[in-house]
C-alpha cells in the first residue's frame, strides 16, 4: 500500500508526540512516588564554620578522643595535616584565624573565656583575630556572637626572586666564587621609625 508521503510524516510526527506524552507521564509518576524532600548531602553542620583545612584537622582531633582512632594515630595525622596545611599546631591547640561580622564589636573577654590568651600569637586585625585555641574550644569559639568563620590564618607564599640588589652589590662575584654565606651569623636591631613623620620634609625625604 503506498501511503503519501505528507500523511506519512503527520503518521510520523503523531506517534514522535505521543512517545513524548507517555515519557512525560511516566516522569511525573516517578518524581510523585519520590520523598516530598529530597536528602541532599552537604556539610557536617558541626563544622559548618571551618575552612576544609581546619575542619578537617579538627576531626582528626575529635576521632581521637572519641575512640574512632587510637589517640597517637590521630595526633600523628595532626602532625602531618598540619605540615601540608603550613598551620601552627601541636596536640593542645591550633592557631586560627577567627573571622567576626563587621557589624558585631570583638568580644576580647569571651575570647579569654574561651581559653585564647593573649600571647605572641594574638593578633586584632579589622573583624579577624588571630589566636592559638585549645582543640577542645574551636566549638566554643566558633559559636560566639558574631563570630563568622573559623579557619588557618592567610600565608605567604614564598616566590623564587632574585632582586636587583644581587646584581647591583656585584654578590654574584662571591656566590660564583662559592661563598654561599652558610653559617654566618647576622643580626638585625631594629629600634622603630618612632617619630619619623616629624621629620619628612627636613632630615627625611
Amino acid at each position: 500500500m503506498n501511503i503519501p508521503a505528507h500523511k506519512l510524516l503527520k503518521l510520523t510526527c503523531l506517534f514522535a508526540l505521543g512517545l513524548a506524552l507517555l515519557s512525560l507521564a511516566a516522569l511525573n509518576l516517578t518524581l510523585a512516588q519520590q520523598p516530598s524532600r529530597l536528602e541532599i548531602p552537604g556539610r557536617d553542620p558541626a563544622y559548618s564554620k571551618f575552612d576544609s583545612q581546619l575542619g578537617g584537622m579538627l576531626r582528626t582531633w575529635n576521632s581521637g578522643q572519641r575512640g574512632a582512632m587510637p589517640a597517637a594515630a590521630a595526633a600523628t595525622q595532626i602532625r602531618n595535616q598540619a605540615v601540608l596545611n603550613r598551620a601552627v599546631a601541636d596536640n593542645q591547640g591550633v592557631e586560627a584565624w577567627i573571622e567576626f561580622d563587621r557589624a558585631t564589636a570583638i568580644n576580647e573577654a569571651a575570647l579569654r573565656a574561651a581559653g585564647i590568651q593573649a600571647d605572641d600569637h594574638y593578633r586584632v586585625v579589622d573583624e579577624y583575630v588571630q589566636a592559638f585555641v585549645p582543640w577542645n574550644r574551636l566549638d566554643q569559639v566558633s559559636n560566639l556572637p558574631g563570630v563568622r568563620s573559623v579557619s588557618l590564618p592567610p600565608r605567604g607564599v614564598p616566590d623564587v626572586v632574585i632582586s636587583e640588589g644581587v646584581a647591583r652589590t656585584l654578590a654574584s662575584r662571591y656566590t660564583n666564587a662559592g661563598f654561599s654565606g652558610q653559617g654566618v651569623k647576622v643580626a638585625v636591631l631594629d629600634v622603630g621609625f618612632a617619630g619619623y613623620s616629624s621629620l619628612l620634609d627636613q632630615s627625611c625625604p
